[in-house]
């Protein structure tokens, strides 16, 4: 684990530096360069460092940071940061944690009760990558404020890509929707887009726990729904590709570990583990054997927009952050032996 740690940290550091290309461009606009401080990248990587070592100095360092830009939200996949940090006691004081809210309350203020767009610059379209970073810190303050409209408006996001973005033939979903006309985005079954969404499903169960049955029992049938189509493309190495429907193509680690995370983070009141046992020790065996000293291979490159796939793999945070949660969880979990 010392080994995972000491990556994820250098990941956080690396994407808090300044990058040229901003700084040029910064000074030829005679502004202030910015720094993507909370985006999801840094968000995944902080998750991971929260289980493995609460204490260490570098997730201070970012809290630190995002604090003197007063918790600025970017873009609303900032909120996946604040998630995390809002959720994990002791990590913000009660004035920080305060600031963080109202600020994420403020950006999403004009969508209230509707499908949020994943970015600001275009709001006609709703990406799934959204639903593994907002609907469950929405969830989260809707319990704790006892506000059952915020909790609603939460779930409303996952009821929005099963009703527009479903592929009925393989149960797989699009990578994203037109909010206006409906219309269906991206491909079928990228990888990495059913890891966020499950990602979302499962925070988001588990935040309700038992306090709306009802709402817990329909977000989690939707991910049972999911997760019966995604176990139908598992490879010969135990992993999922890039994209799903393509067992013969490229390993993707980031997918196989995101999905694998969700469903450890669930497997204590669900017992999904136990029930399918034998997928989910094969996932566990390929990510294991695409560990290099802190790195997880064979993860995609990032996303460059819908229908623009890079296939240029590597490690990056999100097969490492998801990989280190993993390996703590499994390590707890006999069903995983």
């Amino acid at each position: 684990m010392e080994a995972l740690e000491k990556e994820l940290c250098h990941i956080v550091k690396t994407n808090n530096r300044i990058k040229i290309k901003n700084l040029i461009r910064a000074v030829l606009r005679m502004q202030y360069p910015k720094r993507k401080i909370a985006f999801w990248p840094n968000a995944m990587a902080i998750d991971a460092l929260i289980v493995l070592n609460p204490d260490s100095k570098v997730i201070k360092k970012q809290i630190n940071l995002w604090q003197k830009c007063k918790f600025r939200i970017d873009e609303y996949d900032d909120i996946l940061m604040a998630y995390y940090l809002v959720t994990e006691t002791n990590l913000l004081n009660k004035n920080q944690n305060q600031l963080l809210i109202d600020n994420i309350k403020t950006s999403l203020k004009k969508y209230r009760n509707e499908i949020i767009p994943y970015r600001k610059t275009n709001q006609n379209m709703a990406y799934i990558d959204l639903l593994g970073m907002v609907p469950q810190f929405l969830i989260h303050l809707g319990i704790k404020e006892n506000n059952e409209e915020l909790i609603d408006w939460g779930i409303k996001q996952f009821d929005g890509f099963i009703e527009n973005a479903i592929d009925e033939k393989t149960g797989l979903l699009y990578h994203a929707y037109d909010i206006q006309t409906k219309d269906k985005k991206g491909i079928v079954g990228w990888g990495r887009a059913l890891g966020w969404i499950m990602t979302g499903l499962a925070d988001s169960i588990n935040e309700l726990g038992n306090s709306y049955p009802e709402k817990r029992i329909h977000l989690l049938d939707i991910y049972e729904r999911i997760f019966s189509s995604i176990k139908k493309y598992q490879r010969k190495d135990g992993g999922l590709s890039w994209q799903l429907l393509d067992v013969d193509g490229a390993l993707d680690t980031s997918a196989t570990s995101m999905i694998l995370k969700s469903m450890l983070e669930l497997d204590e009141k669900t017992h999904i583990i136990s029930r399918n046992s034998e997928f989910s020790k094969r996932m566990m065996q390929c990510l294991d054997l695409n560990y290099r000293n802190g790195k997880i291979i064979n993860c995609s490159a990032e996303c460059r927009g819908i229908g623009v796939y890079p296939q240029k793999y590597g490690s990056y945070a999100w097969s490492v952050a998801p990989y280190a949660i993993c390996k703590n969880l499994s390590s707890n979990n006999p069903e995983m032996k």
